[in-house]
């Protein structure tokens, strides 16, 4: 039987995700390594046979998402595969960001993560040709597909156009002295949102997207549709932050069926309580969903989950407390199935 297998890894509070698709095609989802990162087939040991990338998604440019993404360029551009990112209008972005009033507008880490995009982006339109550099969002009132074979879609569901134009209207503001501030939140509102369907199995990636973005999405759903959409897995946005769901989120990916979650987090300050107590209504009804986390739980500096939310952590965690007083945590491994559930394995790896 062939699986579809994704990879979250334990990179701190920081995305990096690996697809490994059939006849040994690999597919990057964001890409912030770190040297511990044993195992991962891009990472320098295991270049001796260049991996078969066909394509990288940067789901917004954040350093928490993109690091050391210039490092992996070349294999997916050896083997004529596609950049997907969601910066509207690349080249007008980057010379707002040289802008002296915009780089005073923000904080000082994010003066790095300009340079860290601006970077990026000349050394991808260095390797690729344009037709293989792809800017993507959702349509209005519908999805986009952006890749298609004879068994995997996948589709990008977020951020619409009206959210890509406004961070680059906000820039514009910025730069003719109306604003002085950049609202950050506006680039994970730029955050893409993928749906990747596998036969029966439907999983979604939510990068770094807000509520406000999930409740567009859920709704144009449901405009056409009375039933929820009916996906098995979703790797939460925003690490699990308080601001990455809306209560009814879950209800309307799942349904009342059992819903596979995974966070990408240090587990100290994110997930969060807020995010952790919002399955508490599905618990009640008897709902059994599955929670994964790539950081630790630790009790001592996440004292409010000594209760029932803890409990509820520990329930939820594939693997037994270790002696330190953590949830067992590492890298992520799902396996798809073109027909039947999906599995999750979480071997344990030393903390980053």
């Amino acid at each position: 039987m062939n699986y579809l297998v994704i990879k979250i890894f334990a990179v701190g509070n920081a995305d990096c995700l690996l697809f490994e698709m059939l006849d040994q095609e690999l597919g990057v989802v964001d890409f912030c390594r770190r040297p511990s990162l044993s195992g991962h087939p891009l990472s320098p040991p295991n270049q001796c046979q260049p991996p078969k990338v066909i394509f990288i998604c940067l789901t917004h440019p954040h350093s928490d998402h993109m690091t050391e993404m210039e490092s992996i360029l070349d294999f997916a551009a050896a083997n004529n595969g596609e950049f997907w990112h969601t910066v509207y209008d690349m080249a007008k972005v980057l010379e707002l960001y040289a802008s002296p009033r915009v780089a005073r507008a923000f904080r000082k880490p994010l003066i790095r993560e300009l340079a860290r995009l601006a970077s990026l982006a000349s050394a991808v339109a260095e390797k690729f040709p344009a037709e293989r550099i792809r800017f993507i969002s959702g349509r209005p009132g519908a999805s986009e597909r952006i890749l298609s074979t004879e068994e995997i879609d996948i589709d990008v569901l977020g951020p619409s156009r009206r959210d890509t134009t406004e961070y680059i209207l906000m820039l514009q503001r910025v730069n003719a002295g109306e604003l002085r501030e950049v609202n950050d939140r506006l680039i994970n509102r730029t955050s893409a949102v993928l749906r990747i369907r596998y036969g029966e199995n439907t999983i979604i990636l939510g990068g770094d997207a807000p509520s406000e973005n999930w409740r567009q999405i859920t709704g144009r759903w449901q405009t056409d549709n009375p039933q929820p959409m009916g996906v098995q897995a979703v790797k939460a946005s925003h690490h699990g932050s308080k601001d990455s769901f809306y209560p009814e989120l879950w209800d309307g990916l799942f349904g009342e069926k059992p819903g596979i979650i995974f966070v990408s987090a240090d587990g100290s300050i994110r997930p969060t309580r807020e995010f952790l107590d919002s399955f508490a209504p599905r618990r009640e009804r008897g709902i059994d969903d599955k929670i994964y986390c790539t950081g630790p739980m630790d009790r001592e500096r996440r004292p409010e989950f000594l209760g029932l939310e803890y409990q509820a952590v520990l329930d939820f965690a594939s693997q037994p407390v270790r002696d330190s007083g953590m949830v067992r945590w590492g890298n992520i491994e799902v396996t798809i199935p073109y027909k039947g559930p999906i599995s999750v394995t979480q071997p344990y790896t030393s903390p980053v």
